[in-house]
């Protein structure tokens, strides 16, 4: 707008110092997740292959050393933490400051993290039994809900299945709703309103390019019981 700065620079990439970096040389990165928390928003947590979670301080980009329990429980898998479903944890909407609900697998997590005794506890959280050994699906957050779009197996089956999870109730449902064609390793974002959900990108049944866009309502994932619940919505 005419009352910005000309010389100020949206929606445009910048670098770090060369020397900021995130992990090691050694360590698998592919389909990392990253959350940004700390009681002063200024910590990342990242989880990637095969079970590592990290932190890493955002004001110096540096990871920080002495941190228990730095390795989670996850069920052994031959792929991994990688393309999982990492989110916040939210009581009425609203972030509780380092608590995170990790999904990957047949592995579901609570991530806690002491911030001032630098441990991480953890804590099972039951899984999709529709998804039962699915991942690279994609996913949203809302309402004290997370929804998981698609994804694929182990064996490389893919599905169009959408289910969702009550962080509240600690359980599982498979919506009404499915997807016009099964994709997975797809971005899911809501809309600035938040009234829809988009599906974009991933790979196809036949693992070629997914191509459609969906546009799902957010009203078309909850049973109306739900609804009723929620007079925000």
């Amino acid at each position: 707008s005419d009352s910005k700065s000309k010389n100020q620079s949206f929606n445009t990439w910048i670098r770090h110092n060369q020397d900021s970096s995130i992990g090691k040389l050694e360590n698998n990165l592919i389909g990392v997740r990253g959350l940004i928390g700390g009681k002063n928003n200024d910590l990342l947590f990242i989880t990637y292959c095969p079970e590592n979670i990290e932190v890493i301080d955002l004001k110096t980009m540096k990871s920080l050393n002495g941190i228990k329990n730095t390795i989670m429980p996850t069920k052994e898998h031959k792929f991994g933490a990688s393309y999982h479903c990492f989110v916040p944890l939210t009581i009425n909407n609203e972030k509780m400051i380092n608590h995170f609900i990790f999904f990957c697998y047949n592995t579901g997590l609570l991530i806690k993290y002491d911030e001032q005794n630098k441990i991480f506890n953890y804590e099972k959280l039951p899984i999709c039994h529709s998804l039962d050994d699915f991942n690279m699906y994609s996913f949203v957050y809302i309402y004290d809900y997370i929804f998981l779009f698609g994804g694929a197996d182990s064996e490389w089956r893919k599905t169009k299945l959408v289910c969702k999870y009550s962080m509240k109730d600690k359980t599982w449902n498979q919506c009404k709703l499915t997807l016009p064609m099964e994709v997975f390793a797809s971005f899911a974002i809501f809309s600035g309103d938040d009234t829809n959900v988009h599906v974009i990108g991933g790979f196809d049944a036949k693992d070629e390019e997914q191509k459609m866009h969906v546009s799902v309502n957010v009203e078309e994932l909850f049973e109306k019981s739900e609804l009723l619940k929620m007079p925000e919505i």
